[in-house]
């Protein structure tokens, strides 16, 4: 069911792209179905969420359909870059972007700690996809309390390209990076002085200031769904006791050597999304 076909085939990187899955029983198939469309002559851009292209959806408990698979865009990615060197981080960012959408891809995965926005922002200007057949994930860089995560998302909306003719568009997921605070100095160089434990654990006080200004977002509409990363049980506990809209997601450390049994069983109670970043 093609909706669009690329015109020329772009240059394709030599090593296979960032993944996140969601459900390991179900991402061997889904990467088939990207790999299958890599060599393929000529792509097809599909829609957000299209069984019978290869790119199955999960229901979140908000109700809003995400992509199993997506494209991370995290700087620890790309291993030729230095620590530090932006321009290389935001060039493979972009590239890599653009490829996962000229080969069918729907879901692109950021954050404020990789510094990748503004690119991806381009990369998605560059696209004639509609913006409903594209799922933007991105993230907010810790407990911030109520008004900075209001800032961040806006942050987000205008790095990401949101804001154009037709106003302000919407993020589709928005997540809590951590349940930490970063060291004001640590924002901007992880080798400052006092930056080799770059964070402070957060207050519930503040993981729950945090989940409300989520909550708000969503409330007016610039964010779908909302979420939380690399939190343990009693950071979602502490969440859960104030939360008025579900966690839809939370994004996790998992993979074959690596899994919280008891996050899972958690989650699942819940009805919390588990995701896993960087599987393979």
């Amino acid at each position: 069911k093609p909706l669009r076909l690329t015109n020329t085939p772009l240059p394709f990187p030599t090593s296979p792209p960032q993944l996140f899955a969601f459900d390991m029983t179900r991402l061997a198939g889904a990467s088939a179905a990207f790999a299958a469309a890599l060599l393929a002559p000529n792509v097809v851009v599909a829609r957000v969420c299209d069984a019978g292209d290869g790119i199955p959806c999960f229901p979140l408990k908000s109700g809003v359909q995400m992509p199993v698979v997506a494209m991370g865009s995290w700087s620890g990615s790309y291993g030729d870059c230095s620590k530090g060197d932006y321009t290389c981080v935001q060039q493979h960012a972009r590239f890599a972007v653009e490829n996962w959408l000229h080969v069918g891809g729907t879901h692109i995965d950021t954050a404020n700690d990789y510094r990748t926005q503004t690119t991806i922002g381009e990369a998605l200007a560059n696209n004639p996809m509609p913006r409903e057949d594209v799922f933007i994930t991105t993230k907010c860089p810790g407990a911030m309390g109520f008004e900075a995560t209001i800032q961040c998302a806006d942050d987000n909306l205008q790095m990401l390209g949101q804001f154009g003719t037709d106003g302000v568009r919407y993020i589709d997921l928005l997540l809590v990076h951590f349940p930490v605070v970063m060291k004001p100095a640590c924002r901007f160089s992880r080798t400052a002085p006092g930056c080799e434990v770059p964070f402070i654990p957060a207050s519930n006080q503040s993981l729950q200031e945090t989940w409300r200004a989520m909550e708000e977002l969503k409330k007016i509409g610039v964010v779908r769904s909302i979420g939380v990363s690399d939190y343990n049980i009693s950071n979602l506990q502490a969440t859960l006791e104030i939360a008025k809209e579900p966690i839809d997601v939370h994004q996790v450390d998992w993979n074959p050597r690596k899994h919280d049994e008891a996050m899972l069983e958690f989650c699942q109670k819940h009805n919390i999304q588990l995701q896993a970043w960087s599987p393979l």
